[in-house]
């Protein structure tokens, strides 16, 4: 049995593991850990959740890589907004996924051990949810509500694939997203999940080729 530490994000990203990819890879004879980025801790609670800096990363996953030498790390993390104190170029031009494998190398050759997989999502964690955002619909049913998820699926016709769409401050998949439905109350961690699980794992990588190609990776280890 191959142990996989998946160092996830936030909350979002955990239940993303637990509730879809452990058990998909369980088939494989894979146990899946997620591990929850640490924002800070005290002297008596650790609070998990976001990153702040490229250090910090850097830090815990070395970390989780040391304190488990023979059993496999990995990372889901978002290219959006991720911390421009990293040592490396965070910019590319041309072919997304050429760019984004080019800073995922570079990514692991700073980090420098053999049993870490890096995983960079594209552009964010709200990307998979553009492969059918019909699924909203378990959650939002009114009219008003029909007509934001046609918005959704306006934009989402208007890119080659969720993994296409963008990444600025108001034009990234979350931001799209919360830009509707905000108001009735979009709790990513919740919502988001329960989204990403009715439209099913298949279908996820059926529309977004670089979280495939990782899911691939993961089921080879």
């Amino acid at each position: 049995m191959t142990r996989l530490y998946i160092y996830c994000e936030g909350q979002t990203e955990e239940r993303f593991v637990t509730s879809l990819l452990r058990d998909h890879l369980s088939v494989y004879d894979i146990t899946v850990i997620p591990i929850v980025a640490e924002t800070k801790r005290t002297s008596t609670r650790k609070f998990s959740g976001g990153i702040s800096s490229y250090s910090k990363i850097r830090k815990e996953l070395l970390n989780l890589c040391n304190e488990h030498p023979r059993e496999w790390v990995t990372s889901m993390i978002d290219y959006y907004a991720f911390p421009n104190d990293a040592p490396f170029s965070l910019t590319f031009s041309g072919n997304i996924y050429d760019g984004i494998t080019g800073i995922e190398t570079e990514f692991s050759t700073d980090i420098g051990k053999t049993n870490f997989l890096p995983h960079l999502m594209l552009h964010e964690f709200e990307s998979l949810l553009f492969s059918d955002v019909n699924a909203f619909s378990t959650h939002y049913t009114k009219s008003a509500d029909l007509s934001k998820i046609s918005a959704l699926n306006l934009i989402r016709s208007q890119h080659r694939t969720p993994e296409h769409i963008d990444n600025g401050p108001t034009t990234a998949p979350s931001k799209r997203i919360m830009s509707h439905f905000n108001d009735y109350g979009y709790a990513k961690p919740v919502i988001g999940n329960n989204v990403a699980k009715v439209i099913g794992l298949p279908k996820l990588r059926n529309e977004c080729c670089h979280f495939h190609e990782w899911i691939c990776k993961l089921e080879k280890l």
